[in-house]
């Protein structure tokens, strides 16, 4: 079965070409343009469009995009990719919960982090000195 839609990604889109569909994707201005040369009213309605764009990938399929279905290997590099844009957002959201802890019950560490501190500007070896000296930065 052929689908005509005016978007070549989303959800509806992979579950199409998922069940097998042959799915053309329409850009929205030729849609515009194909109801310009066969509608006189121009106006513009869902079933109207419907049936333009089922019209437009009968005969004209050859001058659209068929979407293809991605790869084992595409998919897995979409996985990887959508899972560290998310450890990257909880990272974040991490670090200013801590930021924002540390500055309400121990404003001092803070400075640990701070570039001219005497651990350097590197928390890890801010947190070493602070730890070395005790607890002498919160006085």
């Amino acid at each position: 079965m052929v689908v005509g839609i005016e978007t070549e990604h989303g959800m509806w889109v992979t579950a199409l070409v998922a069940a097998g569909y042959q799915v053309y994707a329409i850009n929205p201005r030729s849609v515009s343009r194909y109801r310009d040369r066969h509608h006189v009213s121009g106006t513009k309605s869902d079933k109207a469009d419907a049936k333009m764009l089922a019209d437009l990938v009968r005969a004209d399929r050859h001058n659209h995009l068929l979407i293809a279905d991605d790869s084992i290997e595409a998919d897995a590099i979409r996985v990887m990719a959508r899972t560290h844009q998310n450890l990257v957002w909880a990272r974040s959201a991490h670090q200013n919960v801590l930021h924002a802890q540390l500055h309400a019950y121990y404003p001092a560490a803070l400075e640990v982090n701070r570039p001219g501190f005497v651990g350097g500007s590197r928390t890890c070896d801010g947190w070493r000195v602070w730890q070395h000296h005790g607890s002498t930065a919160l006085s």
